[in-house]
């Protein structure tokens, strides 16, 4: 099955989606994930082993009347692939314009979505209004247009030999064995419909 998420900021919002990509890839493990994202987020979805395919659109650049050919030829490559699915996580009319270029006959994305987005799209998902973090906003809407029933997943991290070597290298010149480090997270959001818990606990492991 191929997949193309459409989800190009911000970095919040794009960590909210993760969850439930990690939940398409463990329904569907042979399934190609493809991610439309901007420039500047790129590495940081290469770090993730669900996505097989960032495709990185240069707005700074292609934002200019003088780059319109640019944005054209980025449109044209993406109507010549064909998908199974495409989800609208963004839900504004840029990304939506995203879903109309895509080939595909089952384009998703939330039903009162910003900007117009919906009329591009061919499954229109409601949420249950007692569905308040982002979060579990993507993961319903992925169950709903996939016949899946699944819950939260941690996102799978693809593991890359160096950082791992510099992070075990940092640990043997402060003397840290892994089984003592903890770390407290309580990042804030702009919005209370993205923030974490007040206190959220994660527990290192070796690397």
């Amino acid at each position: 099955m191929n997949i193309l998420v459409i989800k190009p900021s911000s970095l919040g919002d794009i960590i909210h989606a993760l969850p439930a990509i990690r939940n398409i890839k463990h329904c569907f493990p042979d399934s190609k994930i493809s991610w439309i994202v901007f420039e500047r987020f790129r590495r940081f979805l290469d770090a993730f082993a669900d996505i097989d395919h960032v495709i990185p659109f240069n707005r700074r650049e292609w934002g200019h009347f003088s780059n319109i050919d640019k944005l054209c030829r980025f449109l044209y490559r993406l109507s010549r692939e064909r998908y199974d699915y495409v989800f609208d996580l963004q839900g504004l009319f840029r990304s939506g314009a995203f879903t109309f270029f895509a080939r595909s006959a089952n384009k998703v994305g939330f039903r009162h979505a910003r900007e117009g987005a919906p009329i591009f799209y061919d499954l229109k998902v409601d949420h249950p209004d007692t569905l308040r973090h982002a979060v579990d906003k993507n993961i319903y809407l992925v169950n709903q247009a996939l016949g899946i029933s699944e819950s939260f997943r941690q996102p799978a991290l693809r593991i890359d030999a160096d950082a791992a070597a510099t992070a075990n290298e940092l640990r043997e010149a402060h003397a840290i064995t892994p089984e003592a480090i903890t770390i407290a997270v309580a990042p804030t959001a702009r919005w209370p419909s993205k923030a974490w818990p007040g206190f959220f606990f994660l527990t290192s492991s070796a690397v």
